[in-house]
């Protein structure tokens, strides 16, 4: 259990002390209960109450790109300032002022940098007790088969004030857990492993600093599926539309091992709206940007930009084999997740957008009218019809649109970028998301039809967990052998991390060990 003065024990001793933001919004709070009766009672006089007000900075604060926006910006003025500001308006509020008062601007300010230091506070509670850094290190420096592998490695922090630290590198485990306790940031990123140490890449010149090795890896958003997706959008996400990263992890997964024929395959959680992709065999870390790009263009068939209607332009009714076994797998949410979920075709502004996909101008103009006069069809009716409209026409051009349909609507959609370019960053598994609080955790790509990601333990709980070890079962000052996680919602992510991972890439590590003294006996062999 925590000890008396812990972090988590004074933050929730701290909760019940009245903050600036609270008396903030008591004040008005008090105000708008003066000119429209009761706490609410400003929404009476057709202005929104405290407590609504209150929603929309929180809804608002989880807007913006992965490296956060900062929803208090639209607000001219400094914290400080917004304090000083304070007592002159809630001081002889009248109704006119109260009906013009913009609580927003008295009261972001200061309820950012209150979630900012108590997100500082989880974080480092998180790190020093949960973040599973030996786990890291030993995958990480596969084995020091090659000694210079971690200490070459980049790692790039994100901080709470949205600065960005590239180039950091490490020589141990403990000497990256102190400076990350050190920052606390809000977002680890991984890069590649460099030819210098990336701390020292300012002594050199950007010619002479070259990455040299990089696991393959893939990203797949949700965002990238919003233009096909009838229930979510934006960061939204639900059970339905966690369908597309599902088929885009067994698509790629069997791909990578069966086409490819690796096997140290890690996929994650990104803590948001989508999934990341790890392959660490040596002869993927070792892939030239030339030969990642050649595996993306065999893996990418959705391909076009927002403006391009037709996304799959595959040649001719044979498929290669790798995309007739993807097809396979694709084929088997479309009917049930499309079509019964999502019910791509049950309104004219759905199913215009699959019809456009059609080039007989006729066959479109014939299905929308069918569509429209028998408005209570299913849409596996509508799906069928379009197939029987396709058949009967019997023009080769149409003979594969069925199908092109049903892969640009489900099979995944890649960012290149982040997959060719050897110097690119990606989010370290186990760091945490700073907008929901998710910690990005392994999935099983044999079991992620069962994936939950509204399920995924977030900071909060996982600290609130610790709190609850019973006295002397904790690791909180490292003389127990029994790793605080243990006790927490986070060990079956670890335990399958250390299990299916790095276990996986135990026997191919002593097989390099086992190669390299090989070596060494036969140069010492006169």
């Amino acid at each position: 259990m925590l000890g008396g003065d812990s972090p988590a024990r004074v933050r929730a001793a701290d909760s019940t002390a009245e903050s600036p933001a609270r008396a903030a919004l008591a004040e008005a709070g008090t105000g708008e209960k003066r000119a429209g009766g009761g706490v609410d009672g400003g929404a009476a006089n057709g202005s929104p109450g405290p407590r609504k007000r209150w929603a929309r900075i929180d809804s608002d604060s989880d807007e913006g790109d992965e490296h956060g926006d900062d929803s208090g910006a639209r607000h001219s003025g400094s914290p400080a300032q917004a304090r000083q500001q304070q007592p002159a308006v809630v001081d002889d509020l009248d109704e006119t002022a109260l009906q013009t008062m913009d609580v927003d601007a008295i009261v972001a300010p200061i309820i950012k940098q209150e979630l900012t230091a108590d997100l500082a506070l989880l974080l480092t509670i998180f790190y020093k007790r949960l973040f599973p850094f030996k786990e890291m290190h030993q995958w990480l420096s596969y084995g020091n088969v090659d000694p210079n592998y971690f200490t070459h490695r980049e790692f790039s922090f994100t901080q709470a004030s949205d600065a960005y630290i590239r180039f950091q590198s490490y020589k141990t485990a403990d000497e990256l857990k102190s400076e990350i306790l050190r920052l606390c940031p809000v977002k680890i990123d991984i890069g590649a492993v460099y030819n210098v140490k990336p701390k020292d890449a300012r002594a050199v010149s950007s010619s002479a600093f070259v990455p040299l090795e990089r696991e393959l890896v893939f990203d797949v958003d949700m965002t990238d599926y919003d233009e096909i997706r009838t229930c979510c959008k934006g960061a939204e996400v639900c059970g339905k539309c966690w369908n597309f990263m599902s088929i885009a992890i067994k698509v790629v997964d069997r791909a990578m091992r069966e086409d490819f024929g690796f096997k140290h395959i890690l996929w994650v959680f990104s803590g948001r709206r989508g999934v990341h992709c790890w392959v660490a065999d040596q002869r993927a870390r070792k892939l030239t940007a030339e030969a990642r790009r050649a595996i993306v263009s065999y893996l990418e068939v959705v391909k076009g930009g927002e403006n391009m209607a037709k996304k799959v332009n595959l040649r001719g009714a044979q498929m290669h084999p790798s995309i007739s076994s993807s097809y396979t797998i694709c084929s088997k949410y479309f009917v049930p997740v499309l079509l019964e979920e999502m019910k791509i075709l049950s309104t004219q502004e759905r199913w215009a957008k699959v019809l456009q996909l059609i080039p007989d101008e006729s066959i479109r103009r014939n299905l929308d009218a069918a569509w429209k006069s028998h408005p209570n069809a299913t849409d596996t009716e509508r799906w069928n019809q379009l197939k029987a409209a396709l058949a009967r026409e019997q023009k080769p051009m149409l003979n594969t649109i069925s199908r092109d349909i049903l892969l640009q609507y489900t099979y995944p959609r890649l960012d290149a970028h982040v997959s060719i370019g050897m110097n690119h960053l990606l989010k370290s598994p186990f760091c945490v998301h700073p907008k929901t609080g998710r910690v990005c955790v392994p999935i099983d790509p044999k079991a992620c039809d069962k994936f939950d990601p509204s399920a995924v333990p977030t900071i909060e709980e996982l600290v609130h967990e610790l709190d609850k070890i019973p006295a002397g079962a904790g690791n909180t000052d490292g003389s127990s052998r029994t790793p605080d996680y243990e006790h927490t919602s986070l060990k079956p992510y670890i335990d399958m991390f250390k299990r299916d991972f790095l276990a996986g890439m135990g026997e191919s590590i002593r097989s390099a060990l086992r190669a390299k003294r090989e070596d060494l006996d036969k140069e010492l062999t006169f």
